[in-house]
């Protein structure tokens, strides 16, 4: 009957499945040389290629802890005559960015620094961000313990306050709630902390431990030393092709106004991840040539296995 004949046949299937496995392994063990050599090639491309997708992936596209990061932009300086992709902003270029900027909803300005932390071990040097105070509310994050800068903590005459990352607050204060309003000595002074950051936050770099207030830039800020970021929340009918639009027409307006420093620079938007187009590309190609590594890989096995077919041509006839 049919149900006979369907067991006939799917026992006879795995008969010859069986009889292959056999014979692919007695023909593996004939040959060592042979197994081992394309073994180990297969495994240093497959291990290649996992290793640079895995490190391209968490580079390029890391998971931001921040609301709605797809709406947020980074503007850099570039200056493609002198072979620059990306760079920094001058202080004077970000005020005229801030006013100048229709597209944008608010823009928040920073800076990476070091400081020398004192008071609690051996003097260190560690990672800090001096930040406007309005980039906590851009980023539409909240502090897990008290509060992010506020407006006046940036005026000459304020108390220097700073904020803790979770990492900061768990090693040098133990986890302390009680930290909130005791001082951190950095580069000298004392700095109040007002706030800790969440655990899962981090932006730019998950190195850095202490975020302090900077002014807002100003318009008589140095225009030729090109060291501050800046980011922007993207309004709600603006998309990154019209503000690049706008960048560009205040690029061309800055080189016009300030010859000297702004000739030949232009104004670059990109998404918010921490690397630049520059560095995309060069990861992409990277990723392509281990691509290409691993097809090679595989087209030299390929080929080891057609000389080793064309050997075994007199046993396969006699096998047929």
């Amino acid at each position: 009957d049919k149900g006979s004949a369907r067991a006939t046949a799917r026992r006879e299937a795995l008969d010859a499945l069986s009889q292959d496995v056999r014979d692919a392994f007695r023909a593996l063990a004939k040959g060592p040389g042979f197994t081992i050599g394309a073994a180990l090639i297969l495994a240093l491309g497959i291990g290649l290629n996992t290793t640079v997708f895995s490190f391209n992936k968490a580079l390029l596209f890391p998971t931001l802890p921040i609301r709605d990061a797809q709406s947020i932009v980074r503007m850099w300086s570039q200056n493609m005559a002198r072979g620059i992709f990306v760079q920094p902003l001058a202080e004077g270029d970000v005020a005229d960015l801030v006013t100048a900027g229709q597209s944008f909803e608010d823009v928040a300005a920073y800076g990476m620094e070091s400081a020398t932390l004192t008071g609690r071990g051996e003097a260190e040097r560690i990672p800090v961000v001096r930040a406007t105070t309005n980039l906590y509310p851009l980023l539409r994050v909240a502090p897990a313990l008290g509060r992010v800068f506020q407006a006046q903590d940036a005026a000459h005459d304020a108390g220097l306050v700073a904020i803790l990352s979770d990492r900061a607050w768990r090693n040098r204060f133990a986890g302390d709630s009680a930290a909130i309003g005791q001082d951190i000595i950095l580069n000298g002074r004392p700095h109040t902390i007002v706030g800790v950051m969440p655990r899962d936050f981090w932006f730019d770099s998950k190195e850095v431990e202490v975020w302090l207030p900077r002014p807002d830039p100003r318009p008589q800020g140095a225009r030729g030393a090109r060291t501050l970021m800046a980011i922007a929340r993207l309004g709600s009918a603006a998309t990154s092709q019209t503000a690049q639009a706008g960048m560009q027409a205040l690029a061309s307006r800055l080189a016009r106004d300030y010859p000297q420093t702004n000739a030949g620079w232009d104004i670059l938007v990109t998404g918010l991840l921490p690397f630049g187009p520059g560095e995309k590309v060069f990861f992409g190609l990277v990723t392509t040539l281990m691509s290409l590594l691993l097809a090679a890989a595989c087209a030299h096995i390929a080929n080891l296995l057609l000389a080793r077919g064309m050997e075994r041509r007199g046993e396969i006839a006699i096998r047929a």
